[in-house]
């Protein structure tokens, strides 16, 4: 062999070996620098707590407490109360639109209880002054009435007297009655959706003896 051969074949030996030297530098350099990398982009959980994983604890601040309100309970028992003071448990109720309604009740009432007990008194005072003076009257315009029939007057008013009185009292009792019912159906929950159909239809005996005859049907929905 001659000795060109022998230098270009060492020469090829020499460059090879060169390549595995730096190919193998290269890959250790990479396995030296991979851990790091590693431990840089994904940190070991246990050197570093994942923020993920630590519970989260949420302090109530004083604007989430102001938007927490209760729902005050609307009682009955307190209406019927106020409405001892005719129209109170009405306003109580939120339905002060009824008070001219019951103070209007209240006023004609009181009309007919003061008409008609002044009446009463007037013809009771008139006959017995009759009854304790012969006869004599003192009431003017009824001095051509007999006795029997200013008895009969005082007779009347007495019991308008006593009825007007009476209605009065019932007046009242509804007022409290009204004010004791609505307080129960204050937070009754009525749905808008009421509505009456009416329907043409033929009604039919169940025998058929007779022959069917026109009808209207009626369906209310709530």
């Amino acid at each position: 062999m001659s000795g060109c051969h022998i230098v270009s074949h060492c020469r090829a030996r020499v460059v090879i070996l060169a390549l595995l030297l730096v190919v193998g530098g290269g890959l250790r350099c990479q396995d030296t620098i991979r851990p790091t990398d590693s431990i840089a982009s994904n940190p070991d959980r246990s050197a570093t707590p994942n923020i993920q994983d630590t519970p989260s604890i949420r302090l109530a601040t004083p604007q989430a407490a102001q938007t927490t309100t209760v729902k005050k309970e609307h009682s009955a028992t307190k209406a019927l109360f106020w409405s001892l003071l005719p129209g109170a448990g009405q306003v109580y109720n939120r339905q002060a639109w009824k008070i001219p309604i019951i103070y209007g009740a209240f006023a004609g009432v009181g009309y007919f209880i003061y008409s008609n007990g002044t009446n009463m008194r007037k013809f009771k005072t008139e006959y017995l002054y009759r009854v304790n003076n012969d006869g004599a009257t003192q009431l003017a315009g009824y001095a051509n009435y007999p006795t029997s029939n200013i008895y009969n007057m005082y007779q009347s008013y007495n019991q308008y007297f006593q009825l007007s009185i009476i209605i009065g009292a019932v007046v009242y009792g509804l007022n409290l009655i009204d004010a004791y019912v609505f307080g129960h159906l204050f937070d009754y929950d009525i749905s808008d959706d009421i509505s009456l159909r009416a329907v043409p239809t033929m009604l039919c005996t169940p025998e058929q003896t007779l022959p069917s005859a026109p009808g209207l049907s009626l369906t209310l929905t709530f």
